[in-house]
């Protein structure tokens, strides 16, 4: 009994190492991948400045220029990561069932690009320091605990006005 107890922990622990080995490997190989296509925001914002002549200086600056016209430039990211895609497909479409794989990493690759070179063009700065310290806190295992840590309140459901006598939610 004592044998069997202990074959069942010992068990239960070599899955919880494989599993959290497996997910290690995981995120370190999505974050890899992530950080060999992410855009560099400061030299976003200076090809911004050069080839389409917005008076910029931080993506803030964004905020004052007329809607069409970062509208225009936004059209054009989207054509840009558009002919990226289409000739990605046609090189790696040759390959057929083959190259599904990479044809559908280096896709997702161009997308993401695509819509972090957009949200900074309208000005929203997705690497901000809070977004760095947080994930050095989950490298190092901290785990939020209480609602307040993660910077969100925690839910609580609206008052019913016919139980405001009796105090219920």
């Amino acid at each position: 009994m004592v044998c069997a107890k202990a074959l069942v922990m010992s068990q239960q622990m070599t899955k919880s190492w494989l599993r959290r080995r497996v997910e290690d490997a995981v995120r370190g190989g999505f974050t890899r991948a992530y950080e060999t296509v992410k855009v560099d925001p400061p030299k976003f914002l200076l090809q911004l400045r050069v080839a389409y002549g917005l008076p910029i200086t931080t993506f803030r600056g964004v905020y004052s220029v007329d809607l069409a016209t970062v509208d225009g430039v936004a059209e054009s990211v989207i054509r840009g990561g558009m002919k990226m895609a289409a000739a990605e497909g046609a090189g790696l479409g040759i390959g057929g069932i083959i190259t599904i794989i990479p044809d559908l990493s280096i896709l997702a690759g161009i997308t993401l690009r695509t819509i972090q070179k957009l949200s900074l063009l309208y000005g929203f700065e997705f690497n901000t320091e809070a977004l760095d310290r947080r994930r050095q806190r989950r490298r190092r295992g901290h785990q939020p605990r209480v609602a307040g840590e993660t910077g969100c309140q925690p839910f609580r459901a609206p008052r019913n006005p016919a139980n405001r006598r009796t105090g219920q939610r």
